[in-house]
């Protein structure tokens, strides 16, 4: 009897301490990057439904500001779009780049945006996936 009294009140004293142990309490969601913090930096093109000649390459720099260049290279020539984008929302996109005297307009969604990974799909449903740029020093 006394085993079973003595149990008790160690199970009163310690279960209530165990239960507000810390480590036990969930955890809090991270916050969540907004859109147009997540989407600044160097996107390089890996994959694209756009017809392209083989070889190309193609890296998409969005700049803070709304600004954003667009530097394709083929055969060792560069050649080098400056523009602009700007959010509506979350998931709509729309970029104004200038080439040759011509302003083309895009308006895409973004299909998804992670640190890593930002895909977009154009107004003809034609798909272009990039992986972020990073330097050696931002690798983690």
């Amino acid at each position: 009897m006394l085993r079973t009294l003595a149990f008790a009140l160690l199970a009163a004293v310690t279960l209530p301490a165990l239960a507000d142990d810390p480590k036990d309490k969930p955890k809090d969601k991270p916050k969540s990057v907004p859109v147009a913090e997540l989407i600044v930096g160097q996107w390089k093109l890996f994959k694209t439904d756009n017809e392209l000649p083989k070889g190309t390459t193609a890296v998409l720099d969005m700049k803070k500001e709304g600004k954003l260049t667009l530097t394709m290279e083929l055969n060792g020539e560069k050649q080098t779009i400056e523009g602009t984008w700007k959010l509506d929302g979350d998931k709509k996109l729309t970029a104004v780049m200038t080439a040759r005297g011509m302003e083309n307009k895009s308006v895409m969604t973004i299909e998804k945006l992670t640190d890593e990974d930002f895909v977009t799909v154009d107004e003809g449903k034609k798909k272009d996936e990039f992986k972020r740029v990073r330097k050696d020093k931002d690798k983690k």
